[in-house]
């Protein structure tokens, strides 16, 4: 389906695909009528077998990838272990380095621009995003070769930036709010996922004084990680959220602590704009 002559099959595909978002739950064919959603089902899996294998090729274009996560909010209607098992597995093992780099950016400007409901982005960055951040724990060549200062730039902007309504409230509350009434999506299960990405980063990052000089007001940044971390390291009501959040706060304070001894040998500012 890489072959232009095949241009017309891929976008019917994807074109059907997509077409499952009129397929919830609430909107599923009646049970009386048994014959419907058994075809519906064989259809899609089939249509997922496809779209997959065209997504394996280097030469397929990034967003079908993208359209596939959208089956994450319907669940219920079909199996999407195979897709599951794609991203968590395939796409970091057997992707091409450039091509991984690429999907976590692309992942990260989705959250933030995609037209899609705010469960469908939260999607893109769970397993898009998460499992190729994952591979970087046990790897410092990994996270350097994935880890771009522009993609950690992107990935702070995206969610420790203040929104643009003229608030102080960073952009990690308002997806909050959005994922707070979902019936598809836990929005606990978001604050792990981001404090899981931050820990990786803060863990591997080589120099954070020159990684906040990008962004302004850097201190603000800085301040907004430090107050997001604190809120779940002390309020969480799971432990799995208060252990991930003490151990990125512990890695945050350690790597400001060395750039500001740093600074003060150099006759620098501190990072906190002291």
């Amino acid at each position: 389906m890489c072959q232009p002559q095949h241009g017309d099959i891929l976008e019917n595909l994807r074109w059907r695909w997509v077409k499952l978002s009129e397929l919830s739950v609430d909107a599923a064919p009646p049970q009386g009528d048994p014959g419907v959603m058994p075809e519906l089902k064989s259809l899609y899996r089939k249509i997922l077998k496809c779209l997959l294998a065209y997504c394996r090729s280097d030469r397929s274009d990034k967003q079908v990838l993208f359209d596939l996560l959208k089956g994450f909010s319907y669940q219920p209607i079909i199996d999407l272990a195979p897709l599951l098992k794609f991203f968590t597995e395939e796409v970091p093992k057997t992707f091409s380095t450039r091509r991984q780099a690429g999907i976590m950016e692309t992942a990260l400007n989705k959250v933030e621009t995609s037209r899609g409901s705010h469960e469908q982005r939260y999607a893109m960055f769970e397993f898009a995003f998460m499992p190729l951040a994952l591979s970087c724990v046990d790897s410092q060549e990994r996270f350097d070769a994935l880890f771009s200062k522009s993609t950690i730039e992107l990935f702070l902007k995206t969610f420790f930036a203040i929104g643009e309504n003229g608030t102080s409230v960073p952009k990690w509350k308002f997806i909050q709010m959005n994922l707070e009434h979902s019936a598809q999506v836990c929005y606990e299960s978001f604050h792990v996922e981001l404090i899981k990405a931050l820990s990786i980063i803060l863990l591997r990052v080589r120099d954070l004084e020159s990684l906040l000089s990008g962004l302004h007001p850097s201190e603000q940044y800085l301040r907004n990680v430090i107050s997001f971390l604190s809120e779940f390291a002390t309020r969480a009501t799971d432990s799995a959220t208060r252990e991930w959040s003490c151990y990125a706060l512990t890695l945050l304070c350690l790597k400001v602590k060395d750039a500001a001894l740093n600074q003060l040998r150099g006759g620098g500012s501190s990072l906190m704009g002291g």
